[in-house]
């Protein structure tokens, strides 16, 4: 798949395959950027390695047949007045009857997330090849992927506990950068040895449904039909032994209003999230297929953050960071593992239900913030509920007293062994998880989106204390790694 952003790496025409249960497997064509490895690692990956990185498990899908079809004429000019009288019409939606949402309970070895994803129609191929390498995890490969997840814990353990590496250099030209090197991203919690044995394999206890917003009917109907075709080259080669879940899937029309915070307040409510644990938004133009999978979910079992997200790299150039937020960013020193913060962006951010549910109903019952969120209103959003889920929405939110987001000797060890000690952690960033932000820029926040976005903030400002753009560089906490074993 070619990705349509400037300064990107060339790419290249190659056969992946695809996942079976049975050991066979279904070649199909697909553009691929070219994947990078660390640096500082003391030496470069095997061509052995190269092999098996190429046949990682999930699907990179290539639909380019699809998409000029996908791009029909569709009006963004709305009459104003029809609009405004349907909303006046409309009542917020129960759960999809077509959806049945599986009960989770309190034994449950299994983490239920439902994700959510509003795709603008450039980031439909983005979106598709997420979900379909998802859905590839429950296929009876999930030891393999476990295995693949470590592939640089050797490499790691030789530069050291104070090694420092970039997820997306390129050793072989020194100044390629690509969108894969991440997914294999070690850590010091990760790549400890006496937690490998007891560690959940989550490419199997994480299950994941999906909901999607598409901006007309039409593209509801083309993102369906091509998930399905799709899909049956990862369920066709599963037995009823080997398919541990089946993800559910649904997609949503949102032509009456395409606006992201709108249709999360909308949809996401008690009825739709019954059953699941956490609820992961997740912009179109994020590359989920970069994370470490199992790196991630093991700190966010470990750490039980209200509030948490993978730290944000770029991937068009050393200077795009794929957040204006230098609190977000990937760190490079592997011995800095996590920050308790003021902000977690709504790129990616994945909340524990009973968290979105309070901050949902504060915001939905108040006409204020829900007028300037249904003109697109963003701004503070991301702030707000952080204050909620540390201070419970009392007092003014401060910024943290830490200027210095770096490897301090007297910050908290991350406890494996007793994670949380009692703590609660509000908004926690993952900076050894990395994922990439492709950052389309599909949405233009001049204008009228940039007025509301102000009078969204003033809202939170004044009315829920929380504290401005300008401080929110300074940390609560920051956590060290174990030294492993």
């Amino acid at each position: 798949m070619s990705l349509d952003r400037p300064n990107l790496l060339p790419v290249l025409t190659e056969e992946i395959i695809i996942p079976r249960a049975n050991n066979g497997s279904s070649k199909i064509s697909k553009e691929v950027v070219v994947p990078a490895i660390t640096q500082p690692l003391p030496s470069k990956p095997s061509s052995g390695f190269a092999k098996k990185l190429l046949r990682v498990m999930g699907v990179y899908i290539i639909f380019a047949f699809s998409v000029y079809s996908m791009l029909f004429s569709a009006s963004d000019d709305m009459i104003t007045s029809q609009r405004q009288a349907a909303y006046n019409e409309m009542t917020f939606p129960k759960n999809n009857n077509n959806i049945n949402n599986n009960n989770s309970t309190t034994t449950s070895p299994f983490t239920k997330v439902l994700m959510v994803r509003s795709v603008s129609p450039s980031e439909i191929p983005n979106v598709i090849s997420d979900l379909m390498l998802i859905k590839s995890f429950y296929t009876g490969q999930h030891e393999e992927l476990k295995q693949q997840s470590l592939e640089y814990c050797p490499l790691l353990q030789s530069a050291g506990f104070n090694a420092k590496l970039d997820p997306l250099y390129n050793a072989t030209t020194k100044t390629d950068r690509g969108v894969l090197g991440a997914r294999s991203f070690p850590n010091h919690i990760l790549c400890n040895t006496k937690l490998q044995q007891s560690m959940d394999n989550n490419y199997r206890t994480v299950h994941v449904d999906f909901m999607l917003f598409a901006r007309s009917d039409e593209y509801v109907r083309n993102i369906t039909d091509t998930i399905d075709v799709l899909s049956k080259e990862i369920d066709g080669g599963a037995t009823t032994t080997t398919l541990t879940y089946k993800p559910k899937i649904d997609v949503r029309d949102v032509s009456l209003n395409p606006i992201k915070l709108w249709n999360w307040v909308l949809h996401c409510d008690e009825d739709r999230l019954q059953g699941y644990d956490y609820i992961w938004f997740m912009d179109g133009d994020i590359h989920l297929r970069t994370l470490n999978w199992q790196a991630f979910w093991q700190q966010v079992k470990i750490l039980k953050p209200k509030i948490t997200q993978a730290a944000t790299i770029g991937s068009r150039s050393e200077s795009d960071f794929g957040t204006v937020h230098s609190v977000l960013r990937h760190k490079e020193d592997t011995r800095l593992m996590a920050a308790e913060v003021p902000i977690i962006e709504i790129q990616s951010p994945l909340l524990e239900v009973d968290t979105w549910l309070k901050f949902r109903n504060i915001v939905y019952n108040d006409p204020e913030p829900m007028e300037q969120i249904e003109q697109g209103g963003e701004t503070c959003f991301d702030m707000a509920w952080c204050h909620l889920a540390r201070n419970k929405y009392e007092g003014t939110q401060v910024p943290g007293p830490i200027s210095q987001i770096a490897y301090h000797s007297w910050s908290p060890t991350i406890d494996t062994a007793h994670p949380t000690g009692g703590e609660e952690h509000g908004c926690t960033v993952l900076y050894q998880t990395p994922i990439v932000h492709l950052s389309k820029r599909t949405i233009n926040m001049e204008g009228r989106f940039g007025t509301v976005s102000k009078l969204l903030c003033r809202y939170f400002r004044l009315k829920k204390g929380v504290i401005g753009k300008g401080l929110l560089g300074s940390p609560y906490q920051l956590y060290n790694a174990p030294k492993f074993e």
